[in-house]
């Protein structure tokens, strides 16, 4: 009996390493296929105007197709999920396999890249899911923990890529797409899940909540969520078109990804340590915080005049998007009912998604009529209003919550 037990631990142990390693791939996945979509496509012969439409056409398509994989995911359950998340792996390798090889083709090339990117924002949803699935499931786990290591990785993906880029070519971007779709699937297939988990089953009872009878249980919500896709807005501008800020700066490919190294590994210590900030603070005071950093970081990035500078804009990553994404999370797992948590979280997505298209289109559009200074100062803009109806959103929510309590 105690050998069985020893066994049992000694294999959570490993599940939970692998189901760490899912982050890792992920985020690795995520920095070569969105983050370097701009360098690569431009290499490719796209301006900046087309490549924001591109992104945003991903973005848009992505919005389409994760509520039919979420609907066929909660009818078959966890194990379903898993399936979906396979195949959409294996479609993403060889989609990127097909740009490798075509490469020379501007059209099919640009299409095959798009539907690439499009299925790496579609997983993201599906790999938190799983994961949160696997937390459930083992005692050795911790989300937090887990999307610390996925910064980490995404870190040292971003410099790794531009030191193979410098010493080969922008050919190393789809050829690392490869790799990395096919290990994600390969290690999410290794994972065992429980088939019987409930957690899907609660996700689908959440969302049958109509959006009318939410916003007005909610009322406040939407200042939230308009605030934050005002923020993402800026947000987008400067992880799609980094190359080309970097390049505003003098800068060039290899300090492109130390730029972006930069961003993530600061958001390490915050992730890491957001369960001692949030004893210290209420998360709402947190998720404003937020929006407040994301204001002061639009400022530096728009006025950096040397990559020194830039470089210390992007490190404070660790006090604007590294605080958003656990407060913003917090806040509506404190704020809402069970059954609405879920629901909250998707208009979340929905918000940033929706910041995304905005910074993808506006900003491609301001660097090619204006230039790229001029694209930050619009940047600097939207994360002033996002600053405020987030504030302003969240204080009402309070107040409306304080008045709920008395009544």
């Amino acid at each position: 009996m105690t050998n069985n037990f020893s066994k049992r631990v000694i294999s959570d142990k490993s599940n939970g390493a692998l189901t760490v390693f899912v982050q890792i791939i992920y985020w690795m996945l995520f920095c070569t296929v969105y983050s370097y979509a701009t360098f690569y496509l431009k290499q490719a012969g796209h301006k900046s105007g087309s490549i924001g439409i591109i992104i945003a056409i991903a973005s848009v398509l992505s919005i389409t197709i994760q509520p039919a994989l979420g609907a066929l995911a909660d009818k078959g359950g966890a194990k379903q999920l898993k399936q979906i998340i396979i195949s959409v792996l294996l479609v993403g390798a060889s989609l990127m396999l097909f740009t490798a090889i075509f490469s020379q083709i501007f059209w099919l090339m640009t299409v095959l890249y798009l539907m690439a990117i499009t299925l790496v924002v579609t997983l993201q949803p599906l790999i938190n899911a799983f994961v949160m699935e696997r937390i459930v499931q083992s005692k050795y786990l911790n989300f937090g923990i887990t999307r610390a290591f996925g910064s980490l990785s995404f870190a040292v993906q971003s410099s790794l890529l531009g030191v193979l880029i410098g010493l080969f070519s922008d050919e190393v971007v789809p050829f690392a797409g490869v790799v990395l779709f096919a290990l994600c699937a390969v290690v999410v297939f290794i994972l065992p899940i429980d088939e019987n988990s409930h957690i899907i089953h609660r996700r689908m009872q959440s969302e049958t909540t109509k959006s009318d009878a939410f916003f007005k249980k909610y009322p406040t919500f939407i200042l939230i969520l308009l605030g934050v896709s005002s923020f993402y807005a800026f947000h987008t501008m400067v992880n799609v078109y980094l190359i080309q800020i970097v390049q505003n700066v003098h800068g060039d490919e290899l300090q492109f990804g130390k730029a972006l190294t930069i961003a993530a590994m600061s958001e390490l210590p915050t992730m890491l340590g957001f369960g001692f900030l949030l004893r210290k603070f209420d998360c709402s005071k947190l998720f404003v915080a937020s929006g407040v950093f994301f204001f002061i970081k639009s400022i530096l990035v728009a006025f950096a005049t040397s990559v020194t500078m830039l470089y210390i804009a992007q490190g404070f990553q660790l006090l604007s998007f590294a605080l958003y994404v656990p407060a913003s999370v917090s806040y509506i797992h404190e704020r809402m009912s069970e059954f609405d948590k879920v629901k909250g979280q998707s208009y979340l997505i929905a918000s940033t998604t929706f910041g995304g298209i905005i910074g993808s289109i506006g900003g491609g559009w301001m660097i090619e009529l204006f230039g790229v200074h001029e694209m930050l100062l619009s940047g600097v803009i939207l994360a002033g209003i996002g600053m405020l109806l987030l504030g302003f959103g969240i204080l009402r929510d309070v107040r409306h919550k304080s008045k709920q309590i008395v009544d």
